[in-house]
């Protein structure tokens, strides 16, 4: 795994090579290259999170209060995107008879039954709740799969521990061409292209190696 220490060696070494021009980009500050990567490593997960959102799950398990209209999400989950949501039945703990819930909208949820057994779940992202309709008369366990949060690379040891580390040059790379078009470098271009070749790799990696979680829990149930 790449630390901060190596990342920031790195930017400077690919800044350096490229330059070939009479452009003076300046030297920037430890602080100014953080900030460069971090933009990076949150600018490519958000796209990768995009492009698989079922690949970057954590599951939180949370209680749904008998009758409640909605129930506040755990602290774990608020703000961030969530892709599925699974319920266990009434009465049992076993994690594989857990079946799917259907995403509507908050203004959706009147066209079902007010209480019965839920099949749809909807998420106000301003309260930070969330609705289960039909609203279940016995108190419930839900899964919960929210996207991995990001923390930002700040100490001198720290890694980007979510990607694999022989994909760490994208960060160091990106964070470089993004810093070179901004003083008007025309080496940017190709900083960005072996940027960009990096990421198609990870993509790549990522379809093969992350397990979708709906397969994983799908190929569970059969057995």
């Amino acid at each position: 795994m790449a630390t901060l220490t190596q990342l920031r060696a790195r930017f400077r070494q690919i800044c350096k090579l490229a330059d070939q021009t009479d452009v003076d980009e300046g030297d920037p500050t430890q602080a100014v290259i953080t900030q460069l990567l971090n933009d990076s490593i949150n600018r490519r997960y958000s796209s990768l999170i995009t492009s698989y959102p079922f690949r970057f799950l954590t599951r939180l398990t949370m209680s749904y209060i008998a009758s409640q209209e909605s129930t506040a999400l755990p602290a774990t989950a608020q703000g961030r995107m969530i892709s599925l949501v699974r319920a266990l039945p009434v009465g049992t703990t076993d994690a594989v008879q857990a079946y799917d819930l259907d995403p509507v909208a908050v203004d959706e949820l009147d066209s079902y039954e007010f209480y019965g057994t839920p099949l749809a779940y909807a998420i106000d992202m301003v309260s930070q709740e969330i609705f289960l309709r039909p609203v279940p008369q016995t108190t419930m366990s839900l899964q919960i799969y929210a996207v991995a949060a990001l923390t930002d690379l700040a100490s001198s040891s720290d890694t980007p521990a979510w990607c694999p580390s022989e994909f760490h040059q994208l960060f160091p790379y990106d964070a470089a061409a993004m810093y070179m078009a901004e003083a008007g470098d025309q080496n940017s271009q190709q900083i960005k292209d072996a940027a960009d070749g990096i990421y198609e790799n990870l993509k790549i990696f990522v379809e093969r190696n992350y397990q979708d979680v709906r397969f994983k829990n799908r190929a569970r149930r059969l057995f």
